[in-house]
């Protein structure tokens, strides 16, 4: 375990990221996979500070697939304050998205725990999914449908009410610049088009956690 000095670094609309005394937890895998696990705490407004509540609780968590000689994820065992920023790192085959897909329910741990807001996996899968949001590698979004008809799709799955989804997809179009491209069909999009247009599908139910796997490719 590396700690590192103090960063800070001033954002639009008086927010400032503090980096303070940074973790690096470096995990050999085969001797060559590295998963590089670093902390950001968010202080608003230059004094309000946040709860160091666990909003991500990890003990001791394992992966290993079906005919494969070695583990995925090994020994993974960290906590995630609410309002943090959590970034993993790691060459290919290291263990990043076997871990978001476990966090997320897409694929069940060999071994070990984690909790999500409190929430266990075994007794609370459902309100997990409730709560969190995924945003992964591939887009996540239907070629032949357009980014409206897309964001519509996928917020009628979280439940939300007609007269709040279209206020809430319009207003999150025109944020990231895709407004008059609405009515598009998504396999007409560049790669950054369509990874905003998944972005906003992964967070139209405001999760808790967001887990957004590779977010600047594209």
């Amino acid at each position: 375990v590396i700690y590192g000095e103090t960063l800070l670094w001033i954002l639009p609309e008086f927010t400032k990221i503090e980096i303070r005394k940074a973790t690096f937890t470096i995990s050999f895998q085969n001797q060559c996979c590295i998963l590089l696990i670093w902390r950001r705490r968010f202080i608003r407004n230059y004094e309000k500070r946040f709860s160091l509540e666990n909003i991500i609780e990890i003990k001791n968590l394992y992966k290993k697939y079906k005919n494969s000689e070695d583990f995925s994820v090994n020994d993974i065992s960290l906590n995630i304050d609410k309002n943090e920023i959590y970034g993993i790192l790691g060459p290919n085959g290291a263990g990043k998205t076997t871990l978001i897909s476990m966090l997320s329910g897409l694929i069940k741990p060999t071994s070990g725990s984690f909790t999500i807001n409190g929430l266990s996996p075994k007794k609370d899968s459902s309100k997990i999914k409730q709560i969190i949001g995924v945003v992964p590698q591939e887009y996540a979004l239907y070629p032949t449908l357009t980014a409206n008809e897309n964001l519509l799709f996928f917020g009628s799955l979280y439940g939300l009410k007609s007269d709040y989804l279209h206020k809430t997809i319009d207003e999150a179009l025109e944020l990231i610049g895709l407004t008059k491209f609405a009515n598009k069909k998504v396999d007409q999009f560049s790669g950054g088009m369509k990874r905003r247009c998944n972005l906003i599908a992964g967070t139209l139910h405001n999760p808790k956690v967001l887990f957004l796997d590779e977010p600047t490719v594209g």
